[in-house]
């Protein structure tokens, strides 16, 4: 009938083709749904330091945002209930005997089922193991949801589920949000943040989902305001800032305003600063409230090492004094850089949950494919937004490099410790920007969608087969 609504069943299709069609609608919905798989089969504290990273949310929600309290020993730490913390130790100790060939989840889980867990007592001191640098604003929503898990009594495993699920709704809204607003490489941006490691880095309690989301909401607000659509400097400033202090690292990221500005005129140049000053201050005034220290007692300890090693005054000394240590320590690092590339696609859990062997080729192909944009601005544009983002991604590179050879690396060591390539996954978007800047064919979005829509299906499969396999003795077929 002429005028007559149309059916629920005829809107329903709709609504699913816009999902297939919509970038940040597609990815919200493979985000969801790959992590909350994910979650549900990753044991408890499984994820890269997740314990740390636990420790530090849950000390957050308490008030202890400057990490101030600590042993006798100086090491950084909190006080966590007593039967809070004797599941957490029961969980970590699972966690550092996971790799036995003897031992699967199936087996802890039941364990701790027949676990009587103590009687109520005075709290007991906890080392953060690292997290005690991150300022609170990697954390806020577990931070949020360890406050309202507590204030029910909830017990440690529903309190980490309920951690891990918080984590994966807010950052999935940020990255959505950056997809939507960015004017290209839409299907770019929701491969990158459809891989298994982004995956499983929102599905766990981790600072890589908060840095992801937060960068791509930095790299999409510059590329609107380089492209002439709107964007206010305040939001940017903002968005610079918060990004800055998820982690030391990516106060690299400042240098992407420069897209938004003609660098012959001065005054642009002092708009700029004007933009950026608030990230460049906090991330300063950070350290200067919590210290550089990272746990640096989990190196000399072990290793009888001289503990001013890590510390920044003691290294920086030692960088002028010899100042080929630290360029020859990169440049030996980078052999390791297949591996690096293998860690970016996703080696889950504590590094030793390698995807099955045909996964990384495949899915480092469909990204590929789905980065293959081009941009629609003139030439001078175009170069200045491939430069900006070639010396970003350099920046970015080199400032972890140097923050790990002066907190985690010896002054005899040959190479940078502590390098993983999951730290690598947010310049991942800068190298398509350069490939899209001088790229003159863009392949058809609906390639670029259905190699973006694969890539998820394979990354969700892989990733939920990868944990079954090494963490419950669970083998495919």
């Amino acid at each position: 009938m002429p005028g007559a609504a149309p059916s629920p069943s005829r809107t329903r299709p709709r609504r699913l083709a816009l999902i297939w069609r919509e970038p940040a609608a597609f990815f919200v919905f493979a985000s969801l749904l790959a992590g909350l798989a994910t979650i549900a089969v990753t044991p408890p504290l499984r994820g890269a330091d997740e314990n740390a990273h636990f420790l530090r949310a849950y000390a957050i929600s308490r008030g202890d945002l400057l990490a101030q309290a600590h042993d006798e020993k100086d090491r950084k730490g909190l006080w966590l209930d007593n039967r809070l913390a004797a599941a957490f130790d029961y969980f970590d100790e699972a966690r550092a005997r996971a790799n036995r060939p003897e031992r699967d989840y199936r087996a802890v889980f039941h364990d701790f089922s027949a676990v009587a867990l103590p009687a109520p007592a005075a709290p007991v001191f906890k080392l953060y193991g690292g997290s005690e640098g991150y300022t609170p604003v990697a954390y806020l929503p577990y931070a949020a949801a360890a406050a309202l898990g507590t204030t029910f009594d909830l017990g440690f495993l529903p309190l980490l589920y309920l951690m891990r699920l918080a984590g994966l709704l807010a950052f999935t809204a940020i990255a959505a949000y950056a997809i939507a607003r960015t004017p290209v490489l839409r299907w770019a941006m929701a491969a990158v943040s459809l891989l298994p490691a982004a995956i499983f880095a929102r599905a766990t309690i981790s600072a890589d989902g908060a840095v992801l989301a937060s960068t791509l909401m930095v790299i999409s607000l510059c590329l609107q305001a380089a492209l002439g659509e709107r964007a206010r400097s305040f939001t940017r400033g903002t968005w610079i800032a918060l990004c800055a202090l998820v982690k030391p690292s990516q106060i690299a990221f400042t240098l992407l305003e420069a897209m938004a500005r003609e660098p012959r005129r001065v005054r642009n140049w002092t708009a700029a600063a004007l933009v950026v000053a608030p990230a460049v201050m906090f991330a300063l005034l950070w350290p200067l409230l919590v210290g550089t220290d990272i746990a640096a007692w989990r190196m000399y300890e072990p290793d009888n090492v001289a503990p001013e090693q890590f510390q920044l005054g003691w290294k920086l000394r030692h960088m002028g004094a010899h100042p080929l240590h630290f360029p020859t320590a990169l440049i030996t690092s980078l052999d390791y850089s297949r591996e690096l590339w293998r860690q970016l696609i996703g080696v889950l859990g504590w590094l030793d949950i390698p995807l099955t062997a045909l996964a990384y080729p495949v899915l480092t192909v469909l990204l590929v494919v789905a980065c293959i944009d081009r941009q629609q601005a003139d030439a001078a544009l175009r170069w200045r937004i491939a430069l900006v983002a070639a010396v970003t991604a350099l920046a970015y590179v080199l400032v972890v490099f140097v923050l790990l050879y002066i907190t985690v690396t010896p002054a005899d060591s040959d190479r940078v410790l502590g390098v993983q390539g999951r730290y690598f996954i947010v310049i991942v978007p800068l190298l398509a920007l350069i490939v899209a800047a001088f790229n003159p064919y863009a392949l058809a979005e609906r390639v670029r969608g259905g190699a973006a829509v694969v890539l998820a299906a394979i990354s969700a499969v892989a990733t939920v087969e990868a944990i079954l396999r090494v963490d419950w003795k669970i083998a495919a077929g």
